[in-house]
């Protein structure tokens, strides 16, 4: 009720910036941690402030617990805590990579279909933030 953050619709990384932030291990993806902990520390989150939760619940156990912020995909609004407001960051480069995997004989009609207009909209994007 209290909280700084309660009256913001949206939050940026720069709002989060002095915060003690918790997220993901780096062991469950290494090269999206590495590349997202590079953009953080270049809006001003410092190394000494973000820490690994071991799961999703754990990073918003500990926000309820008033010891940071936790960062979780938005599908995690749905596990409602007692204290815990959920907030949209804004920051357009902050994105989870989504992987497809189908078998060469199974590439046909809507899987074919789906690949081929996924690759068209990551191409927008990457071409819109250039």
């Amino acid at each position: 009720a209290d909280h700084s953050y309660k009256d913001k619709i949206r939050l940026s990384l720069h709002d989060l910036a002095g915060e003690t932030i918790y997220w993901m291990p780096r062991s469950v993806h290494p090269a999206f941690y590495r590349q997202v902990t590079e953009y953080l520390y270049g809006v001003g989150i410092q190394s000494h402030n973000l820490h690994e939760a071991r799961a999703i619940i754990q990073g918003i156990d500990l926000a309820a617990s008033r010891l940071g912020v936790a960062l979780v995909p938005e599908s995690a609004a749905r596990f409602q805590h007692p204290g815990v407001l959920f907030k949209p960051i804004t920051d357009k480069l902050i994105h989870i990579e989504t992987v497809v995997f189908a078998r060469r004989d199974q590439m046909h009609d809507a899987v074919s279909d789906f690949v081929q207009a996924a690759i068209a909209e990551l191409s927008t994007i990457k071409a819109r933030l250039q």
